[in-house]
């Protein structure tokens, strides 16, 4: 019986257990997001258009993309991050927050329960704020 109740036990144990190294939980915006495709919920209506963003951790970066459809201008811009162009200032969890050098702007990503994206910017105009949906796509320039 001693023997039937140790071996529960240590399976009970090895079954609770947890694998964390896939476990992003932790890490910084850039390692949890990276790769995550947002598109922009204001265009979701129009399937003509749309706005996405992507990150990346390596190189560190945001990539811009607008897609018209049947267009052959689609307009792709990458911002890379932590140089002397842009520095990031927070790189934590569900936030990223970096200021373009020349401009002085800053421009703020925040995850709202691990699926919905938040861009909060300055530029010449003032302050602006638009929401993405986090979508299956990849590869926005490509």
């Amino acid at each position: 019986m001693k023997n039937f109740i140790c071996l529960f036990l240590a399976v009970t144990i090895f079954a609770c257990s947890s694998d964390d190294s896939n476990d992003n939980s932790n890490g910084t915006f850039l390692e949890k997001y990276d790769g995550v495709v947002w598109d922009e919920d204001f265009y979701s209506t129009n399937p003509e258009y749309s706005y996405r963003i992507i990150v990346s951790n390596n190189p560190k970066s945001v990539t811009f993309s607008e897609i018209l459809e049947n267009a052959d201008d689609n307009s792709c811009y990458t911002e890379v991050i932590g140089n002397e162009f842009f520095t990031i200032i927070e790189n934590s969890g569900d936030r990223l927050v970096y200021i373009e050098e020349a401009t002085q702007y800053t421009n703020r990503l925040t995850v709202n329960d691990n699926v919905d994206l938040v861009l909060e910017g300055e530029e010449i105009n003032g302050l602006y704020t638009e929401y993405f949906s986090k979508t299956q796509f990849s590869n926005l320039c490509q």
